[in-house]
Order: C-alpha cells, then sequence, then structure tokens
C-alpha cells in the first residue's frame, strides 16, 4: 500500500493513507501487529466524539490517533496527537507499505479511485 510520509524535524512524524483500500477495523488490525503500539481503540459508531477521529492507539507510550481529515477525506492521517517528539513512525510505515488488501478490496478501491492498476495487483 502506498504511504505518504509526513517529516518533522527529519523524523518521520506521520503517514497518510488512501482509506478506499483500508476500514477503521483493517486499520486497528494493522496497527495492534506492531511492536511499541498499545491500546488500541476504535471509535464506536454514533459516538459523541469528534468526527475526525476514527482510531486512538499508544506508539511507545505515546497518545497517537487515525484521523479522517474533514470526516469525510479518502485519506487516513496517522501520527501523534500532539507535536511532541516521538520515536519514527518508521515500523508503522514499513507495516501499512508492506499491507496488501484482498481482491475483493482492491478491486472496489480501484474501480471507486480509478485506479485499474490496484485491479490487477499493482500497487495500491
Amino acid at each position: 500500500m502506498k504511504t505518504e510520509k509526513i517529516y518533522l524535524n527529519d523524523c518521520l512524524f506521520a503517514i497518510e493513507i488512501n482509506n478506499v483500500y483500508v476500514s477503521c477495523k483493517n486499520t486497528s488490525s494493522i496497527l495492534r501487529s506492531i511492536d511499541g503500539v498499545t491500546s488500541v481503540r476504535v471509535r464506536k459508531a454514533f459516538s459523541r466524539e469528534t468526527s475526525d477521529f476514527r482510531v486512538a492507539f499508544k506508539y511507545f507510550g505515546v497518545e497517537c490517533v487515525v484521523q479522517e481529515p474533514y470526516g469525510d477525506s479518502s485519506d487516513y492521517w496517522i501520527g501523534p496527537v500532539d507535536e511532541k517528539p516521538v520515536p519514527s513512525f518508521e515500523l508503522i510505515n514499513k507495516r501499512f507499505e508492506t499491507y496488501c488488501p484482498p481482491y475483493w478490496r482492491r478491486l472496489l478501491g480501484g474501480l471507486i479511485s480509478l485506479d485499474l492498476k490496484a485491479v490487477f495487483g499493482g500497487e495500491v
């Protein structure tokens, strides 16, 4: 999966991914498989929490979130809650880069985003 890397002071600070290929549940499962990630919590449907928030987690003790900017963006922003120094997001980035969605999701996502390479096995 393609990731967009966001740097702060020459350190990988956060990433963005296209949410057409992963759901909140997929994202939380991927995060749970990463060393250093704990306390993964998915926002409940119809909760009163901010509409941008999708998943909360701790990365080596630092509070982090998965947000969908504006509540209806095609991307998930994954990074720390505050601009505090965090361990590099390289582990998180590598895990999302190696994630390969199931074929049906690549097909649906490729059609929605008009990315036919994704449908036929290209990078999503």
